[in-house]
């Protein structure tokens, strides 16, 4: 199959560059933060891949946080693929996810620990009643995400 790897670069300030790539006649958006690809896979939800053994600070999730509200225009969902190993700190843990713009977070998960993780963040933040949904990326975990936080954006409104 045809593809062209890349069209266009443009790099914004600190380090975030968007290149187009065509597949099947469609755009992919794709953006990078020094510790994230962030996947734009349609006008309301984002994929975010964090790098291999990164720790995720507040900075950081304060970082992805605002990019993504600059990024949106209206509310969205995430799609975190938990494909490679991370880590957080109990600060970033505490003030993630917590923009009004966020509806819905969808983890896909590739082990138990990827799995453990996340339950552990619902758990401490269980006040602030999180909508997170949890997928096997080993059972087609991504799709079905997908098609969740299609649904949970549409139930929002």
């Amino acid at each position: 199959m045809f593809e062209t790897a890349l069209l266009k670069k443009h790099t914004p300030a600190r380090m975030h560059s968007t290149d187009w790539i065509v597949r099947l006649g469609g755009f992919v958006e794709k953006h990078r933060l020094d510790f994230a690809l962030i996947n734009k896979v349609n006008d309301h939800i984002a994929e975010i891949i964090i790098d291999k053994d990164i720790v995720l600070t507040i900075e950081k999730t304060e970082e992805l946080e605002i990019f993504l509200c600059a990024f949106f225009n209206s509310d969205f969902g995430l799609l975190m693929n938990k494909i490679n190993h991370y880590s957080y700190t109990l600060e970033a843990q505490l003030s993630l996810c917590s923009r009004e713009q966020m509806k819905a977070i969808a983890t896909v998960f590739y082990n138990e620990k990827g799995s453990k993780t996340t339950q552990d963040i619902v758990r401490l933040r269980a006040n602030d009643k999180l909508n997170v949904k949890e997928f096997s990326g080993l059972e087609l975990g991504r799709q079905h995400a997908l098609l969740w936080l299609e649904s949970a954006l549409i139930n929002e409104d």
